[in-house]
């Protein structure tokens, strides 16, 4: 195994970080002594979305079950209830859920 990673298997760790803020957005419903995961890699993100492929309805199919959602509708309608738990500050780029995860545009494409 290389001790060396490429840019772009770097940039694939720095937005599954994201990701996984997201999801434990999703699956952490209130404090309570629990935390949401602290994308630390997130200093050194440069995309603006997270799951660009989104737009695809072949690819919603593949990822929804991330999110344990059946539907385009319930997948948008979790995400726009969904509020950012982690204060933004200037150095850590961490894109808005519904912004990183394209709400407005999901299963645009066929």
């Amino acid at each position: 195994m290389s001790s060396i990673i490429d840019g772009h298997q770097f940039d694939a760790n720095v937005q599954a970080d994201i990701l996984l803020y997201y999801l434990s957005m999703v699956y952490t419903k209130s404090y309570n002594g629990r935390k949401v995961w602290y994308p630390h890699l997130s200093i050194y993100n440069k995309a603006f979305v997270i799951l660009p492929k989104l737009v695809s309805c072949r690819y919603f199919e593949k990822v929804k079950v991330l999110f344990e959602v059946s539907t385009k509708e319930a997948f948008v309608s979790l995400i726009q209830g969904l509020t950012d738990k982690i204060e933004q500050d200037y150095r850590y780029r961490i894109p808005h859920v519904k912004e990183g995860l394209c709400v407005d545009k999901v299963c645009t494409l066929r």
